[in-house]
């Protein structure tokens, strides 16, 4: 028995999967990010062995999979790598009356073999800069008067007098919609920005440009290139896995799953208990221990997401 309390609702769902005689199996399917398959793979008999009676079916193949089949309802969730489009939360409102919860399952991954990672600001592996205000690095990015020299930024000596060349992602990408909506809140970038579609042409042009600034997944910094710390009101973040898993770091990213709620808030009660599982230390120590590098919540989005979620510990 998995009890969990669901918000906006005053009742507690109560999912009662017991084994009777015989019963047909409960076929719970999941379809979405296929980067979270290996996380999933594992969780899922674990889930089983809880609940005899369940049996759940992986479809993965991508983030963009994932909302279409949660908004018809051949998916108890949807696993995804990015945010939800403001047009299928629209979607999901329309057909099943509520916005769908979004739940924090794992920060973002600084392994190479990981396809979401957290935000980076990269230069070449000689500049002398170790860190950037976040507020140098919005109005470098979005202001009307981006650096022209790295003077401008704070260096001295031989480097002050370079130029800074821009790198960036275009603005309809994944990470450049999260900037732009998120820490950057701007509708747009300068036009000194040059911009490439992926991470990996972002960290590239940096690699190949020594006086060049760039903003790119920071899981593809490395080599030529290193991560800058960011810095704000709160302190110095560094870009590593302890500095990810703070909380602090500006430009971190989580994998997330969506449930379908109902105009009273409620949640159906399968995809309550695989939330539940996910949040649960089993489903962290999973993604603690998986080959691509996500990283578990720390103990604080732990609690947020499992308020979040309505389950009491």
């Amino acid at each position: 028995m998995v009890a969990v309390r669901v918000r906006h609702t005053t009742l507690a769902l109560a999912v009662s999967l017991s084994v009777g005689a015989a019963p047909a199996p409960q076929v719970i399917r999941i379809v979405g990010y296929n980067d979270m398959r290996e996380m999933l793979a594992a969780a899922a008999p674990r889930i089983e062995a809880r609940h005899p009676n369940v049996r759940i079916v992986l479809d993965l193949p991508a983030t963009r999979a994932a909302p279409a089949a949660l908004i018809d309802g051949s998916s108890v969730l949807a696993p995804m790598g990015a945010a939800m489009d403001p047009a299928d939360r629209a979607a999901l409102r329309a057909r099943w009356g509520g916005d769908p919860l979004e739940i924090r399952v794992a920060h973002d991954s600084l392994s190479a073999a990981a396809l979401s990672s957290p935000i980076g600001v990269i230069v070449a592996r000689d500049n002398p800069l170790t860190s950037l205000p976040l507020a140098t690095i919005r109005a470098a990015f979005t202001g009307t008067a981006p650096p022209a020299r790295w003077g401008d930024l704070g260096v001295r000596g031989a480097w002050a007098a370079q130029p800074v060349h821009l790198y960036g992602l275009a603005s309809d990408t994944a990470i450049a919609r999260y900037l732009l909506q998120g820490p950057f809140a701007a509708t747009g970038f300068t036009a000194t920005v040059r911009t490439s579609r992926q991470s990996r042409d972002v960290a590239t042009a940096v690699a190949n440009d020594r006086f060049g600034l760039g903003i790119t997944s920071l899981n593809r910094a490395g080599g030529a290139t290193r991560a800058l710390a960011l810095s704000d009101a709160a302190g110095t973040h560094r870009p590593d896995r302890a500095g990810i898993r703070s909380g602090h770091y500006p430009f971190d990213r989580f994998l997330l799953v969506y449930a379908r709620r109902d105009r009273r808030g409620g949640i159906e009660p399968e995809a309550a208990m695989l939330l539940d599982f996910l949040l649960s230390r089993a489903g962290q120590a999973i993604i603690a221990h998986g080959t691509l590098g996500y990283l578990p919540l720390n103990r604080h989005e732990l609690a947020t997401e499992r308020a979040r979620l309505g389950v009491s510990r």
